[in-house]
């Protein structure tokens, strides 16, 4: 068996940001050599542990050097000690802001900071008959998610009842939800197939 640590990384600078230790409590970042910092809105810094964008400051860097550097990523800071004993500091990275399909709320466990692409895929990759899925958020007044659910193979019964059905316990009636089934199973991808979002207005 085979023993997996987290990493964290962009080509931006250098991949390596963050790697996980051992005990595995999160990944450990490369503070020697870059600054991290969560911000919110319009740029406003926030505690260290509060949930928001992470962004990184390049210390050594003299042809790119990056300056409070958007990731794209939602995260925060964790301050607690990690039960390695190193001085580093942890990072909890919950997905890309690209992925938000509700902003911060109460609602999603996974991610303090919102509703978001994984939950989906944590409640639809419980029932056997789906492969992967992908959403589109058609935004206004009367909000409406679209969610078509690509399958391993034949639908089992009712399998469009019990994904609404899943999902509906995470919007909480916030988003009008309507759920279609592709007919093409889907085909085999290394690490699974990645669900998409797209965004759309309404009239």
């Amino acid at each position: 068996q085979t023993e997996v640590f987290l990493h964290f990384g962009m080509t931006e600078f250098g991949l390596g940001g963050a790697v996980e230790c051992p005990a595995h409590s999160g990944p450990h970042l490369r503070e020697a050599d870059l600054v991290f910092e969560s911000i919110g809105q319009k740029g406003r810094q926030l505690a260290p542990t509060e949930a928001g964008e992470i962004t990184l400051t390049s210390l050594s860097r003299r042809a790119m050097p990056l300056i409070r550097y958007q990731t794209g990523d939602l995260g925060r800071l964790m301050e607690a000690p990690c039960p390695c004993g190193s001085v580093f500091r942890r990072l909890e990275v919950y997905g890309r802001m690209e992925d938000l399909i509700i902003p911060k709320n109460d609602f999603s466990a996974q991610n303090p900071y919102g509703l978001g692409l994984a939950d989906l895929a944590q409640s639809l990759y419980e029932l056997n008959e789906v492969a992967t899925f992908s959403a589109e958020l058609i935004e206004g007044p009367e909000a409406l998610l679209i969610v078509t659910l690509g399958l391993t193979g034949p639908p089992g019964r009712d399998l469009a009842l019990r994904a609404k059905k899943a999902l509906n316990g995470l919007l909480k009636d916030r988003l009008a939800l309507e759920i279609t089934l592709n007919p093409t199973p889907a085909p085999p991808a290394p690490g699974g197939a990645k669900p998409s979002l797209g965004r759309s207005r309404g009239v």
